[in-house]
């Protein structure tokens, strides 16, 4: 079919810390975003990199976090500890 979608999922893990990460930069043909922690958590996630944690959206490994609307950067931070996050990233190719 002419007007089907092709999607292309990136996969990849990022450690966190209590210095922000980046987890991904600007797509702007991201569909969707698929983003849970391993270990003890949360690690927060953010649009910029200095940005505090108390601004950001927990995630853990029993609260993910899905989007389908965002294409901007993300940064994650913890408040303390470290944790890995685990990242599936679905794009328009």
């Amino acid at each position: 079919m002419a007007n089907e979608r092709k999607i292309k999922t990136r996969t990849y893990s990022v450690a966190v810390s209590t210095t922000p990460a980046k987890i991904c930069p600007e797509n702007p043909k991201r569909v969707a975003i698929y983003i849970i922690g391993s270990g003890a958590g949360p690690a927060y996630i953010t649009h910029a990199q200095n940005v505090p944690y108390t601004d950001g959206y927990p995630v853990s490994s029993t609260v993910p976090l899905k989007n389908d609307t965002t294409t901007a950067e993300l940064w994650a931070v913890m408040q303390s500890g470290t944790l890995t996050l685990y990242v599936m990233e679905d794009s328009e190719e």
